[in-house]
């Protein structure tokens, strides 16, 4: 558009019924590649057009149904910290479109900076070192696989802090019936000091399961707690916790069913899924794109 500086694109995934997103800044294009999308969602679109502090009324919406040929994120199998870096190995990925991945794309994320911008690099094998992080700070990892279509929507790695190695068993693990409802429990532990996050497992022991991963992994906040809705009521189940450094494991706590008596706030740790790396990077990954336009003809 004529004396236009930029435009600021909005888009949604519709098929989730998301909220709408505004790019970091706005766009020195009047076209824009859209990546990291699923298969079969619909997608909405908007533009204004910027000028200086001035944006114009928004466009008409139009939609696209996205039929990505990309292919999956390979199994990221090793996250291993080390003093200022952390060492990822990864599986090729299998499935669509996979035959002709050529290489890959680490993104990462320093999760302690709010302000941080997200990294990446690209790599034709399945192991890398990511250098200079900062010893005690956790970082978001995903791993794209890059095929003759572009890049897919990446794997999650577990998060990492370098500096730390192998976590200790949390202590103080507490297991118990919510006070007013008999089919949720609450769970607690003290913090792991270099723990990059917690992962909880359960069984109903009455039916006789095995045991079982409960959540994503689990970043602990002290003074919260968050109820567990189980249908067979929580006290026909068992928890465990251990913590995690990449995929350096402590052993599990030992199991408990849960007791009748809450602990108090002071004690608790949430229990609160980590975003998974790729939702975790979706606000950077706006910035990122900018340097993938084009610029207006």
């Amino acid at each position: 558009m004529f004396r236009a500086s930029g435009y600021w694109l909005y888009q949604r995934n519709a098929t989730m019924n998301g909220a709408w997103e505004r790019t970091a800044a706005a766009l020195p294009a009047d076209r824009w590649k859209i990546s990291w999308v699923f298969k079969t969602h619909t997608y909405e679109f908007k533009v204004s057009t910027a000028h200086g502090d001035y944006e114009s009324p928004l466009s008409d919406i139009a939609s696209a149904v996205a039929n990505p040929k990309t292919a999956n994120g390979p199994n990221v199998t090793s996250v291993l910290p080390g003093d200022s870096y952390i060492d990822l190995g990864w599986v090729p990925p299998t499935g669509d479109y996979s035959d002709t991945v050529a290489s890959y794309i680490v993104y990462w994320r320093d999760d302690f900076d709010p302000d941080a911008w997200i990294s990446s690099r690209t790599t034709t094998g399945t192991t890398l070192r990511l250098t200079g992080l900062i010893p005690g700070h956790r970082y978001n990892i995903a791993v794209a696989s890059v095929n003759a279509a572009g890049d897919g929507l990446p794997s999650g790695a577990m998060p990492a802090i370098p500096g730390s190695g192998t976590p200790t068993v949390p202590q103080n693990f507490t297991a118990t019936v919510a006070p007013d409802n008999d089919f949720s429990a609450l769970l607690a532990w003290s913090p792991v000091n270099g723990a990059a996050g917690y992962v909880v497992q359960m069984r109903n022991w009455w039916q006789g399961e095995a045991y079982h991963d409960l959540f994503l992994p689990i970043v602990g906040r002290t003074t919260e707690r968050v109820d567990l809705l189980i249908w067979d009521g929580a006290r026909a189940h068992q928890f465990c916790v251990k913590a995690f450094n990449g995929t350096l494991y402590s052993a599990w706590s030992p199991c408990l069913i849960p007791s009748a008596s809450a602990p108090q706030a002071s004690e608790m740790v949430s229990i609160l899924p980590a975003t998974p790396a790729p939702l975790a990077l979706k606000e950077s990954y706006w910035r990122l794109r900018s340097v993938e336009s084009v610029p207006r003809r």
